[in-house]
């Protein structure tokens, strides 16, 4: 059900330098990539969370991680930032309005905030049986009923609503693709090849403001059925 839209992409090897052009042509190119590859993370959790969900054996921490997952990356390709890719009036021109307040309302309320009508925890006082000699509280029962996903077909619009809006930002994306190649070569040559080449790596962890912590020497190991997985 993904897309990948399909742009200007030079075939370029090892002796074809790659330079940053800071263009305001380019910066909103880059915003709709970005907003692109939401939207396609989007499509992709939900039809892995279809998929989950109708298991005989369904893993309940996968469907809830899943979910999350789509529903932030859905709202952050409306959120007030600079990317403008997508807007309401898009949604509305599919006729999925209500459908995009329900999946904004829910990453409002439902992941975004602790203290939200999705989730509920009573404590309650556990009561000797009504019969018994003398009444009396015997403990403290912790209750916890939380939503942790939307039922199959909804999950399956979200992912239409999806894909729908990539289909509705290709145009945008291939036109300014153009746009910034054209700039581009408009430019002066000998410049271009002056400027540092772009380094292709991923961000690292001290983008979040301070290197990843560490629990230090007294914080037990997981178990080892509970260790992640490196990818």
């Amino acid at each position: 059900m993904s897309i990948n839209p399909q742009g200007p992409q030079p075939d370029t090897g090892e002796d074809m330098p790659i330079v940053r052009i800071r263009l305001p042509s380019a910066e909103a190119y880059a915003d709709t990539i970005s907003v692109i590859a939401d939207l396609q993370f989007v499509v992709s959790c939900c039809e892995r969370l279809h998929a989950e969900l109708n298991r005989d054996q369904a893993d309940g921490l996968v469907i809830q991680a899943l979910w999350s997952a789509a529903v932030v990356a859905y709202a952050r390709c409306f959120g007030t930032g600079k990317r403008q890719a997508v807007s309401v009036a898009d949604v509305e021109g599919l006729g999925a309005l209500e459908l995009h307040e329900w999946v904004m309302n829910m990453r409002n309320k439902h992941v975004a905030h602790a203290v939200n009508p999705f989730e509920k925890v009573d404590i309650g006082a556990v009561l000797s049986k009504p019969d018994s000699t003398t009444g009396q509280v015997e403990g403290i029962a912790e209750i916890l009923i939380k939503w942790v996903s939307a039922m199959p077909d909804d999950v399956a619009e979200l992912a239409r609503l999806a894909h729908a809006l990539l289909e509705r930002i290709n145009p945008t994306y291939e036109e300014q693709g153009k746009a910034v190649l054209a700039e581009a070569n408009a430019l002066d040559i000998e410049e271009l090849y002056s400027k540092p080449r772009i380094a292709v790596e991923a961000p690292g962890p001290t983008e979040a403001g301070t290197a990843t912590p560490r629990m230090g020497t007294d914080f037990a190991p997981l178990p080892d059925g509970d260790k992640g997985a490196a990818t």
